[in-house]
């Protein structure tokens, strides 16, 4: 957190504080806001008299720092008060270059109906502020329908980035090698056909805090956020929520990446499979210590589907109530690796197999447990709390008994009314207990 700080703070120290200060220009057309960007020589004001229709892409350049806003007094503005500018078809509506600044303070940056274009375009070097107003209403062929960052600095205190559509990935925000600081406003009710429905941060670092809300967002996989090859953090009060995947990871997919909770809530997110995230490939690490994910519904991992080698690691927090169709209402383990030292997995449901932690035994997986807790779930054919599916086990929902230990093997002998002869079974030992069948 207090790298987060101190990063906002070296780049706020870069952008003159904008207040109720008498803007330096106030434009009523394109050419007098063109002209009123080019012209400037030092932090300068712009404030829209009305809607502006843009023929070309508005272009913030190097050295020049602008603000933009609308005047507050006029009669006549769109429905949240302020004006908009519209982008030309096929352009973005605003692109942000190498060492220019920008600050949207209450403008809406769209395109008509049927155009095409991002919203806003940050190229590397280049650092933009979202302090009130929309992104809304742009469709990108590729990536970025809301905004595309390509190295720049996006810092979001407050607005709304909504209703964006991506033909590929980020249908809100793309964010391609850039660093996006999200600590107030919403991401909301964007599609990408792709990844990323809110946000698809690829090789990028962005972090979400404070109060921020990411929901209502589609795509295939991550509806809310996809992370491929980045750092993606999530901390303090903030949401990610009623977001939906058609394939995997309902609230987040972290493909590759590395994906960080120490607060927040990810929740009621739907997904084919990790309803509230889907960890995976080599190199994908989620670790959670704080926050919840809860309430989120799959086929496979109602909270969490680990796979293709990733690493989960649970030390804190509570994946709860959430719920699986078919295995893992809390935790489904296709593959790679699995620790729990603190935490808590509770009051999740699996209509088929392992109500909080469905673990699939084999060379490519592991399971190991230090800590936390893992109890109050159900599953309806086996493993109420850990389910550990294996060619040497079964388990069918009928009580286990240990007898003994051998080779780092557990012994048992299971017995049901309709079995009365004792029949030994093996189950790999976990950290000298057999939690939850």
């Amino acid at each position: 957190m207090l790298i987060l700080v101190s990063f906002v703070a070296s780049v706020n120290s870069k952008i003159t504080p904008v207040g109720s200060e008498t803007p330096n220009k106030t434009v009523n057309n394109k050419t007098e806001l063109i002209n009123a960007i080019n012209s400037a020589t030092k932090p300068t004001i712009i404030t829209l008299n009305q809607d502006i229709t843009l023929t070309e892409a508005l272009v913030i350049p190097p050295d020049v720092e602008i603000t933009l806003r609308s005047n507050s007094e006029s009669a006549i503005k769109g429905s949240n008060g302020f004006f908009s500018l519209y982008g030309a078809d096929s352009e973005s509506t605003i692109i942000v270059d190498e060492g220019g600044v920008l600050t949207l303070d209450g403008v809406n940056i769209t395109h008509k109906n049927n155009y095409n274009g991002t919203g806003v375009t940050i190229n590397g070097g280049g650092t933009l502020s979202l302090t009130d107003g929309t992104i809304t209403g742009n469709t990108e062929y590729w990536n970025g329908g809301g905004v595309y960052n390509c190295g720049g600095i996006f810092i979001m205190s407050s607005g709304t980035i909504s209703n964006n559509t991506a033909r590929c990935s980020g249908g809100g925000v793309c964010n391609e090698w850039g660093s996006f600081s999200l600590f107030g406003g919403t991401i909301s009710n964007n599609t990408a056909y792709s990844d990323g429905g809110g946000v698809s941060n690829r090789y990028g670092n962005f972090t979400i805090s404070g109060d921020s809300l990411i929901f209502g967002n589609t795509a295939r996989s991550g509806g809310g956020v996809s992370n491929s090859g980045g750092t993606f953090t999530i901390s303090d009060n903030c949401r990610i929520y009623n977001n939906t995947a058609t394939y995997s990871g309902g609230g987040v997919y972290n493909y590759d990446g590395t994906f960080s909770m120490s607060g927040g809530t990810i929740s009621h997110n739907t997904a084919e499979a990790g309803g509230g995230v889907y960890n995976a490939y080599i190199n994908a690490i989620f670790s959670m210590s704080r926050g919840a994910i809860s309430n989120n519904t799959a086929e496979i991992g109602g909270g969490v589907t680990n796979s293709g080698a990733a690493n989960f690691s649970l030390s804190g927090g509570t994946i709860s109530h959430n719920t699986a169709t078919m295995r893992g209402g809390g935790v489904n383990v296709d593959s790679g690796s699995f620790n729990i030292s603190g935490g808590t997995i509770s009051h999740n449901t699996a209509t088929n197999y392992g109500g909080g932690v469905y673990h699939f035994k084999s060379e490519w997986t592991k399971f190991s447990r230090t800590g936390g807790t893992i109890s109050h779930n159900k599953a309806q054919h086996g493993g109420n709390n850990v389910y550990p599916q294996d060619d040497r086990v079964i388990v069918v929902g009928s009580v286990v008994l240990a007898i003994g230990i051998a080779s780092g093997l557990f012994l048992y002998f299971r017995k049901t009314r309709q079995q009365k002869k004792k029949q030994a079974i093996l189950y790999e030992k976990i950290d000298g207990a057999v939690a939850g069948i």
